[in-house]
């Protein structure tokens, strides 16, 4: 249904037609929202069709609606057109240093970005500002120093980053960030790398172990040298974990913390024989396994627990 209303817009009410008032909660251009108050310039008949022309030449430049809106809005588009021009005359050409904020600067190809929290007020560079790209920011207190060897290696730095970014919800900032410091060292780039490899090997290993963890509590019965593993998941946050003989002894991990109690999940899931720490079983948990080895078919094994 197509409906044709008369509204005016007022910077504090925002839409208004007669008593009607009507708030809008996004508008998007090629899935880039555009900010409420520059609106009116989209529905404008004297000028709506330079509007669009406008954010289709600025499209590609994923954060600067709003900078070139501002300026057609505010004041005219022939400055807008200007704010275009300087934007793709400073675009990157490979990978860039930018400002963002007093204390923050990016490198950018212009389609990603890595940020990094400097330790001087990044004004003092001279840098344009970054309209083109965002990305994770590492908080890296980089030094001017450190920025100017930078400068000097963007794109072997570039290349790091692309590897060292993969990881960045998985590994702990402080980590991320000391690779980084031990590349923008003197001769540090073959030991930052050591370091990325020694990461990456600990993240493969943390995923095969959450793996093992996360299949026992989802089978609840896992076969291991000598017997089984079950898992009780009666508390889905911290299930208890037990061990069975195949001669119907049961016992119960107490490993502390949860990550070590994963470890061994893990290292008994692949086989190896290690003396783990456990703690006595009663009556009550025995029946609660005795159950649960039924119920997924090790009946003969129940039995064989119960009193």
């Amino acid at each position: 249904m197509a409906v044709k209303a008369f509204f005016e817009y007022d910077d504090q009410k925002g839409w208004i037609c007669g008593d009607v008032q009507i708030d809008i909660s996004a508008c998007k251009f090629r899935g880039v929202q555009i900010p409420e108050k520059y609106l009116p310039l989209l529905f404008d008949e004297d000028c709506k069709e330079e509007v669009m022309r406008l954010l289709q030449e600025t499209v590609a430049f994923k954060s600067a609606y709003e900078y070139v809106l501002e300026a057609a809005a505010s004041k005219d588009f022939k400055t807008a057109w200007h704010r275009l021009n300087e934007l793709r005359a400073a675009a990157p050409h490979g990978p860039t240093f930018y400002r963002e904020y007093p204390y923050r600067i990016a490198l950018t190809d212009g389609n990603k970005a890595f940020s990094f929290i400097t330790k001087f007020n990044s004004d003092a560079l001279d840098l344009p500002e970054n309209y083109y790209a965002e990305g994770n920011y590492y908080d890296l207190n980089m030094t001017v120093e450190e920025y100017e060897r930078a400068q000097k290696i963007r794109a072997r730095l570039w290349n790091l980053m692309e590897r060292l970014d993969k990881h960045y919800e998985d590994a702990r900032q402080s980590r991320l960030c000391s690779i980084i410091k031990t590349f923008l060292s003197p001769e540090g780039e073959l030991a930052a790398y050591e370091k990325l490899r020694q990461l990456e090997k600990s993240l493969m290993h943390a995923a095969a172990r959450d793996e093992a963890y996360d299949e026992l509590v989802k089978k609840q019965v896992i076969g291991i040298n000598g017997g089984y593993m079950v898992a009780d998941t009666t508390n889905v946050y911290f299930p208890s974990i037990y061990l069975v003989s195949n001669d119907g002894e049961v016992r119960q991990l107490k490993e502390e913390p949860h990550s070590r109690l994963r470890e061994v999940v893990y290292k008994l899931k692949q086989g190896k024989m290690i003396n783990p720490k456990t703690k006595p079983v009663y009556k009550t948990d025995v029946e609660k396994v005795a159950r649960i080895l039924g119920q997924y078919g090790k009946p003969e094994l129940a039995l064989l627990i119960l009193p």
